[in-house]
């Protein structure tokens, strides 16, 4: 690694490696993905975005490949990891909205870095993450209403 991809690598492994293990929940498939995105990173100029977009689409092919449901789907597979816990929040939302609500929150993106992650417009993203805020606020209201089940 040369001293800039070093300097990329201590400031946003967390990150990639966080995505990519709430995507599979398996620290050794995190591991080796978070590996190869770094080393395909060589000369990236928005490198938080990139290697999150990189680090997605990889995590993507290997269910692809091994033909294994799509990532956050059904139940969490990081339920039980502390700093994560509050994701069970997003379980009423669709795959999309789960997403873009990740990388706002998590990640402080804005909507065009989400927009670019996920290969949609900016228009998508916004509003996948106002019918998100839109879920999440009738499913807090009903909780508060309905505060024993």
């Amino acid at each position: 690694m040369t001293a800039v991809t070093g300097e990329i690598y201590a400031g946003f492994r967390e990150d990639v490696f966080r995505l990519i293990y709430m995507m599979t929940g398996s620290r050794v498939v995190s591991e080796e993905v978070t590996q190869a995105v770094f080393r395909a990173a060589r000369g990236w100029e928005t490198p938080k975005t990139q290697l999150l977009a990189a680090a997605r689409k990889m995590t993507l092919l290997i269910y692809k490949r091994e033909k294994r449901p799509v990532p956050l789907e059904g139940t969490l597979p990081y339920r039980g990891i502390n700093d994560l816990d509050f994701l069970d929040v997003l379980c009423p939302l669709t795959l999309r909205q789960r997403e873009v609500v990740l990388y706002r929150f998590l990640f402080s993106l804005p909507h065009s870095e989400t927009a670019k992650i996920m290969d949609m417009s900016h228009t998508a993203v916004r509003k996948e993450y106002d019918r998100a805020e839109e879920i999440l606020r009738f499913v807090e209201r009903k909780k508060e209403e309905f505060p024993d089940g």
